[in-house]
């Protein structure tokens, strides 16, 4: 248990730029109170803990035990680059906000008892690449979770990715699109920020030194320096580069910098290629690239077209199945409300209870854990 003292001392701590006095005026204490709290002669109640961690946006749990909440969520995003500026944002994490609530009360919800953490995973891109074993990206959110316990959920209605911990379980959340060479890219660059140990409190300049490392960490990771050195890139054709964008999952603008910041150079046509934006660079080629094919000779084998299956794949609403028989079972054993089972899987409430029930949304259990 804390001492008054360090309570105190974890207030001062942050109150960044705010004045004690200040301080004192919005919670309704007068200076003297103020001060006799910060330095440990009384002690704060606990509403007027709640109002200090509201006005400093702080973390209540902390701000008592000195400990992170287990169920606080830290979370990470994918921010945009402005090379006009050269800075980086997130214009759309207003509009996410509700989605990525609603994936963390799933969680919440699910693991109660925050005993289903992820066992560390490795730090470096040749480790992790190892531990997802060979050909791991057509399936790479299953390997994740199967080899490394690391949650992928997929969603629309988001404007990029995010990753966070929450109770120690590491869950990376993707905007389903059908960009799925840009989904790729955004699953490595979030699972580099949880190998790399990102989620902590950002300020302005640290968002842009993990944005460059979780970068780095994704085209190690996809593109490893030792495979992208074994070719021979000034002599390579647009069909051999049509193969190696397929096989390790990236785009033409991943691979244009990875070539670029290890000062490889390609033929006029290859860069030509790598200028166009996909699935139309691949297009040309793709009837001499190694593409997967369905078995039979029947009109769906005929039809069959895999990029449009990896297409169609990176846009469909996705969460683990661990995720999902975590809330069956604590709704069938404990008496948990389905909503949020039914707003997983999009499904009506009775069809999922077998009976009619009360009427209630995410949103309703939102608001409701918010109060």
């Amino acid at each position: 248990m804390s001492t008054n003292a360090e309570i105190g001392a974890r207030v001062k701590g942050a109150l960044g730029g705010h004045t004690q006095a200040w301080l004192a005026e919005q919670i309704g204490l007068t200076a003297d109170t103020m001060s006799r709290s910060l330095n440990g002669h009384r002690g704060f109640s606990s509403v007027e803990i709640a109002a200090i961690a509201d006005l400093l946006d702080a973390d209540v749990h902390w701000l008592i035990t000195g400990d992170r909440d287990p169920l606080r969520v830290s979370i990470a995003a994918r921010h945009d680059y402005d090379p006009g500026t050269g800075g980086r944002s997130n214009p759309g994490r207003e509009t996410d906000e509700r989605e990525l609530q609603s994936v963390a009360l799933a969680y919440r919800q699910a693991y109660p008892r925050t005993d289903h953490p992820t066992a560390p995973i490795p730090t470096t891109a040749a480790g992790l690449r190892g531990a997802l074993g060979e050909d791991f990206v057509p399936v790479f959110a299953s390997r994740l979770e199967e080899r490394l316990d690391v949650d992928v959920v997929r969603v629309q209605h988001l404007s990029t990715a995010y990753s966070f911990t929450l109770g120690g379980r590491m869950v990376i959340l993707l905007p389903a699109n059908v960009n799925w060479w840009r989904s790729n890219f955004d699953l490595a660059h979030e699972v580099a920020h949880l190998a790399l140990g990102h989620h902590e409190v950002e300020t302005s300049s640290e968002v842009d030194e993990r944005e460059l490392a979780a970068n780095q960490f994704a085209s190690e990771l996809l593109m490893p320096e030792t495979l992208i050195r074994s070719l021979a890139w000034d002599t390579i054709t647009c069909p051999e580069v049509g193969q190696f964008l397929w096989d390790q999952g990236v785009g033409t603008t991943a691979l244009r910098h990875r070539l670029d910041s290890l000062g490889l150079r390609t033929s006029s046509e290859v860069s030509e290629m790598l200028s166009r934006p996909m699935p139309g660079a691949l297009r040309p080629w793709q009837h001499e690239l190694d593409l997967p094919r369905p078995e039979g000779t029947g009109f769906f084998a005929a039809l069959f077209d895999p990029i449009d299956k990896r297409m169609q794949d990176a846009s469909q609403r996705r969460f683990p199945l661990t995720l999902i028989t975590a809330h069956r079972r604590r709704v069938e054993n404990e008496g948990l409300t389905p909503e949020t089972l039914a707003w997983m899987l999009e499904s009506p409430v009775e069809e999922l209870v077998g009976e009619p029930q009360p009427a209630g949304s995410i949103e309703d259990l939102l608001e409701a854990f918010a109060g």
